[in-house]
């Protein structure tokens, strides 16, 4: 709606359905979201490990914040005067950011757990069998930053706004520390690796550590988190396939497999504008962003 170039409402109002229906069925208690609402038959039994046994996931949440954040701005522009849909986001985003908080004071390094079991009072990343990284306590959720930072900014209608000074600093305080220990994982070379340093990278969660470094970056005007955002997008463009396009996992300093995924390219080109526009990366790369657009029209 927003870059359309004319005001579609119907992306708005289906804005509008996606967050409530979010609200009304996925928003735990605690301030979580849980996930991974499956409807096929064969799929009962994660439909139980994960919404029924309320299984809340933080990148999840996150990312719902941020939305939240984002929908509620729109709907200021757009329709000031519908103060009950703006203090029913607002109020969504303010139990998200506490959960995260909260989840984040457990933990001395300024990490977050990728997953939360609230009847349990438990992180459940070491409860499961898979290492995927979106079960996993890595880099991937320095992206939180972005839905932390955006509910700092005094966006919000004066009538709905409370509590606004503590949270402010609290939610800046919370974004700093987590990009601060995702920095710390990041290789030489600019890759986030999936685990340890030896592991390989899946450029997908790489591509979101650097759009939590960026976004905390930016809006904190902090140079270590820019930097270390422009090393992991030229990282990104120095490995590019011959075709222009990106594959999904690296190790050492090989691709593992040719499977390429066009979020990834598209994440790439936005990361690589944002960086060439801040002059994060040389602008040699305009070449490569060029490339990597190219890949994704094919």
């Amino acid at each position: 709606d927003k870059f359309s170039g004319q005001p579609r409402p119907v992306y708005l109002e289906r804005a509008r359905l996606a967050a409530d229906w979010l609200i009304n069925v996925a928003l735990h208690q605690c301030g979580g979201m849980k996930t991974k609402f499956f409807l096929e038959p064969g799929e009962a039994e994660k439909q139980q490990r994960y919404f029924k046994e309320e299984t809340v996931f933080s990148f999840d949440s996150g990312m719902i914040l941020a939305g939240l954040c984002s929908l509620n701005a729109r709907l200021q522009e757009s329709r000031p005067g519908a103060i009950k849909d703006q203090r029913k986001y607002f109020r969504a985003a303010q139990d998200i950011s506490g959960f995260l908080r909260q989840r984040q004071s457990c933990r001395a390094d300024g990490s977050l757990s990728a997953t939360f079991v609230p009847r349990l009072n438990r992180d459940d990343d070491d409860q499961h069998e898979s290492k995927k990284w979106s079960l996993s306590s890595t880099s991937h959720l320095a992206k939180l930053a972005l839905g932390l930072l955006l509910f700092s900014r005094p966006r919000f209608d004066r009538r709905i706004d409370i509590f606004r000074p503590y949270q402010r600093l609290a939610n800046i305080r919370a974004a700093d520390k987590l990009c601060a220990w995702a920095s710390a994982r990041q290789l030489p070379s600019g890759r986030f690796p999936i685990q340890g340093e030896d592991s390989p990278t899946d450029v997908h969660p790489h591509c979101y550590s650097v759009e939590g470094l960026l976004a905390a970056g930016l809006y904190l005007d902090k140079r270590e988190y820019l930097q270390r955002a422009g090393l992991a997008t030229s990282w990104l463009l120095d490995n590019q396939l011959p075709n222009g396009g990106l594959s999904r996992y690296f190790a050492g300093k090989a691709w593992l497999t040719n499977i390429e995924c066009s979020d990834i390219v598209a994440q790439a080109v936005r990361l690589g504008l944002i960086c060439l526009s801040n002059n994060l990366i040389s602008p040699k790369y305009s070449e490569n962003i060029e490339r990597l657009v190219g890949r994704l029209l094919d």
